[in-house]
């Protein structure tokens, strides 16, 4: 049976049970008929009906003398235990549950004495500050508790760290690019209200710690570098049209210790004008000098602009008298493979301006009104097109066009019957343009899938960048030959961009598709064909073996131990070598000149084996040439240093 509610004499509802000394218990346990609800009395056995009816007036007498039977409202009284009789006084007093202090109370009275010794008691507050220990902040998702995710809680060894939680929120404003503003928008109260110990931050608080954090991550990405020996830059350079200032992105691109390819923002500067090539080279030599890096660098990718050409010239003369340059700086400057994809995409461009306008006023034009979007819909879904979203390019972005493009083709029909019933719409493309666009795509779709290849930034390694070049090549020099002349005209563009930028062997690349065991240099005598004159084909190829042994020589000369410390005792003129015989200068210079001779021999094997072995044929679609090498398990230092910087 449930708990039984009754209305007093005074209008509050109190238990019966408790008003009449019953155990819920016992209650519960009784039948319907021994609790009369309508006249509220308590129906007792007879056998012992004296007995009970003298311990009901009893409970009656002693209820009636108790000031306290109505609820205590006050949240207050949580804070302290029941009112006690101070002898046979009417006095009552109520014990603080922390420290036990009793304080007097009566019936009605006020409750502001009760409240003023509660905030001050120092028992309370300790007990607060233990039940603070227990609460449980769990992470995100399972694996950031874990020692190898990085993720320290706010609370660890029983205490709660702000400085920890400030952290935690200079990461968040960071990571998400939020106003430093934001943690005086709310941000505070609402912590304020999960952890009562919480102290309100200012942004200029929050400004102060998210540059700690970036001091922190950078002394955290060099000793990273440390252990890194090639390293390959990225640069760029923009201006911001609201600023109107020129920046410059330094970006590091290694291979770590595990094999994993890697991507780190260097630096983001203002270069002030008129950023000449030695401005941009100066720039770039402060930053790596920054990062200790200097002597670190394997290549350094850049766009076609003629301010990078003279910069990186800069660079190459002056790693050239500290000997830095690997293989005499053959491989030091790499032309951005993107960028001379967008060069050549404009110049195809060129050829369908006009209907690429058309097109984007298309759908400038029905994002301008909520009416013209409804009734483009009600079009759509007349052709029982399921797709009803429009793409607008970003000109800035040649990719972004051709989805725009390729979106619009599948609405051509649409477009045609809405321009029958909206006579403002004036820019639909006629059956001859969408013929072009079409034609334009098919070429368009090529560029597209390679440009997606090669951007990555997580995953591409240079062994897929010859064989993309190479399917452009292809692609450009079938349809050169189209008897159609819209096709013809623009692809002819094109191509001599194409021939202007990789007219010439690009060996980082050809290198890199070698170390791929999947192709091996079988890649160059396939593709060097196709995509240079037959008169430097074999002159090309000849090059590319070239340059890998010269790569590998360098790397064992790094690498190997110097000739003094082989020889041991026998580095110097007055140590005695075998019977009493000494090595003289002029006998250690003839030495070395053997043992690079012999050791070249050697180490060139090594390299002849691999591209002697027969090429790997792998199992799945997806093959990763980093993940190979590293489960090669290549035991040589150097083996691994020309590999690493290569891919």
């Amino acid at each position: 049976m449930s708990s039984i509610g009754l209305g007093t004499s005074d209008g509050h509802s109190t238990p019966i049970a408790k008003e009449f000394g019953i155990n819920l218990d016992d209650a519960n346990e009784m039948d319907e008929d021994e609790i009369d609800l309508e006249n509220a009395e308590v129906h007792v056995p007879q056998t012992n009906a004296t007995n009970n009816n003298s311990e009901v007036r009893n409970v009656e007498d002693e209820s009636e003398s108790h000031p306290f039977k109505r609820a205590k409202k006050s949240v207050v009284w949580k804070e302290f235990g029941e009112p006690e009789r101070v002898g046979n006084s009417k006095v009552w007093k109520v014990p603080c549950v922390y420290c036990k202090a009793l304080l007097t109370t009566s019936k009605g009275g006020p409750t502001t004495h009760l409240k003023r010794h509660s905030d001050k008691c120092v028992q309370r507050k300790v007990h607060i500050q233990q039940q603070q220990k227990l609460i449980n902040l769990l992470p995100s998702d399972s694996t950031a508790g874990s020692p190898s995710s990085g993720f320290v809680s706010a609370l660890h060894d029983g205490k709660f760290d702000l400085l920890k939680m400030r952290e935690g929120i200079a990461h968040w404003i960071v990571m998400h690019e939020h106003a430093f503003s934001i943690v005086e928008e709310g941000f505070n109260m609402m912590l304020k209200m999960g952890m009562p110990q919480w102290k309100s931050v200012s942004r200029h608080t929050i400004r102060n710690d998210s540059f700690k954090v970036y001091e922190i991550e950078k002394n955290k990405l060099k000793e990273k570098l440390k252990n890194v020996d090639r390293i390959s830059l990225t640069t760029d350079l923009w201006r911001s049209k609201p600023q109107k200032i020129e920046y410059m992105v330094l970006t590091a691109h290694f291979v770590d210790r595990d094999w994993k390819l890697q991507k780190r923002v260097l630096n983001f500067v203002h270069i002030p004008p008129p950023r000449k090539g030695k401005d941009i080279a100066n720039c770039i030599f402060k930053c790596l000098k920054e990062w200790d890096i200097e002597n670190k660098v394997f290549t350094v990718s850049v766009d076609n602009a003629s301010a990078n050409d003279s910069c990186i010239q800069i660079m190459k003369d002056t790693f050239s008298l500290t000997k830095r340059l690997i293989c005499g700086g053959k491989l030091f400057h790499v032309r951005c493979c993107a960028h001379i994809l967008n060069i050549m995409v404009q110049h195809g461009l060129k050829q369908v301006k006009s209907i690429i306008k058309n097109v984007h006023d298309t759908v400038d034009y029905l994002n301008g009104s909520e009416q013209r979007l409804k009734k483009f819909a009600e079009l759509a879904q007349q052709f029982n097109l399921k797709e009803r979203r429009l793409v607008l390019e970003c000109k800035t972005r040649w990719n972004s066009t051709y989805e725009m493009l390729d979106c619009a083709t599948k609405f051509k029909e649409v477009f045609a019957r809405l321009a029958l019933e909206d006579r403002e719409y004036v820019y639909c493309p006629t059956l001859e343009d969408w013929g072009k666009i079409e034609k334009f795509l098919e070429i368009l779709k090529v560029f597209y899938d390679t440009t997606n290849v090669i951007s990555g930034s997580e995953y591409p390694t240079s062994n897929l960048f010859l064989s993309e070049i190479y399917r452009i090549k292809l692609l450009l020099d079938t349809s050169s030959k189209s008897s159609d002349d819209f096709v013809k005209g623009m692809v002819t563009n094109m191509k001599e961009r194409f021939d202007k930028y990789w007219g010439e062997c690009n060996l980082l690349m050809a290198i890199g598709a070698v170390l791929d065991p999947r192709l091996k240099m079988k890649v160059i005598e396939i593709t060097f064909p196709k995509m240079f004159s037959p008169d430097v084909v074999r002159e090309n190829i000849h090059k590319v073996r070239e340059t890998l042994y010269e790569l590998y020589d360098e790397y064992v000369n790094l690498y190997s131990p110097p000739l003094m410390e082989q020889m041991g005792e026998c580095g110097t003129s007055t140590n005695v070598c075998g019977e009493g015989m000494r090595s003289t200068p002029g006998l250690l210079e003839i030495l070395q000149a053997v043992r690079s001779e012999e050791l070249t021999e050697n180490r060139q094997s090594e390299v002849d084996l691999y591209l002697e072995e027969g090429c790997y044929i792998p199992q799945e679609s997806k093959f990763d040439a980093l993940l190979w090498w590293k489960e090669k398990k290549i035991d040589e230092d150097q083996s691994k240093e020309i590999i690493l910087p290569a891919l």
